[in-house]
């Protein structure tokens, strides 16, 4: 199996930007698995198919606001990193792995900044601590004064979609 087997077109407009009010009236396909029918019903509706014995799995996992728009310390250039994994911390240095665009021109040792709008001070800084094929560098992000990291992370971040 090969992930371009998942690759299709969605329109933005499709993608939820924010949780629907109420949470219950999201949509709910069913498969009714004798028959092959197909219908669309909410959320609200779950409870008409499970039976005694069911197990329903819910997922309260949070998304990282993992992706950040930042600039070159040295020219000025505009910068994406998306966080893809913690490697270590150490005091209030917080190494991760990152997808890195433009990949290329951001080379070992080049410094980044982070913040709301290009006049605010920064709220995230990061070094390049090494550099790998396709994009992919190591960074290690210290916060701005007075902030975290998880903090820096949440204000200045975006989800991935």
């Amino acid at each position: 199996m090969r992930t371009d087997d998942f690759a299709y077109h969605l329109p933005p407009e499709r993608i939820a930007q924010q949780p629907l009010i109420p949470r219950d009236a999201c949509r709910l396909l069913v498969l009714d698995r004798a028959t092959g029918a197909v219908s669309h019903r909410a959320f609200l509706d779950i409870a008409d198919y499970l039976h005694l014995g069911d197990l329903l799995v819910v997922n309260e996992t949070r998304v990282l606001p993992a992706r950040l728009q930042g600039r070159r310390c040295d020219t000025g250039s505009a910068v994406e990193v998306l966080l893809l994994k913690e490697l270590s911390v150490s005091g209030a240095t917080y190494t991760w792995e990152c997808l890195v665009k433009p990949g290329k021109r951001v080379r070992t040792g080049a410094a980044l900044v982070f913040s709301q709008n290009d006049s605010d001070k920064p709220a995230l800084y990061a070094t390049v601590v090494s550099a790998r094929e396709e994009g992919i560098r190591h960074l290690a992000f210290t916060p701005g004064d007075d902030t975290t990291f998880a903090d820096a992370l949440h204000m200045l971040g975006f989800v991935p979609l």
